[in-house]
């Protein structure tokens, strides 16, 4: 948890190094991060990034590379936002390229792939590292 200026902010994070043969991405958009930012109010925060490596991560840079993906729209947004979750989702792709989709939990409408990707990065495993590392 991190304080500043009055406000708690809590962190998580899961970051592996991304592999090259992220594979069925069409040339140009093969996804090399995902980050998810999830807010409800001023005081809660919680960034999620996942970038390859391990076979879980590869099935969520698949998910972003495909056209079904990156043809949705930036913004699912509810009429009624009071009590939900907010949503950022970045991507970044080999080539520089990124998308940016903002929507709220719950939301009527919002692709079920979306809130599928968010799932799977919010519930992306832990690494495990062995004792006394980076420190051996």
């Amino acid at each position: 948890m991190i304080i500043s200026r009055g406000v708690a902010v809590l962190l998580g994070l899961a970051t592996i190094t991304a592999h090259p043969s992220a594979a069925g991405a069409a040339r140009g958009h093969q996804a090399v991060e995902v980050s998810v930012q999830r807010t409800r109010g001023e005081q809660n925060l919680s960034i999620f990034q996942v970038s390859g490596g391990i076979r879980e991560a590869g099935e969520v840079l698949r998910m972003v590379s495909s056209p079904a993906f990156r043809g949705l729209r930036s913004r699912y947004v509810p009429s009624d936002r009071s009590g939900r979750y907010r949503y950022e989702v970045t991507v970044t792709y080999r080539h520089g390229g990124h998308k940016r989709i903002v929507t709220y939990s719950h939301t009527p409408g919002a692709p079920r792939l979306l809130f599928e990707v968010i799932r799977r990065v919010e519930t992306f495993p832990t690494p495990v590292f062995p004792p006394g590392f980076p420190f051996d």
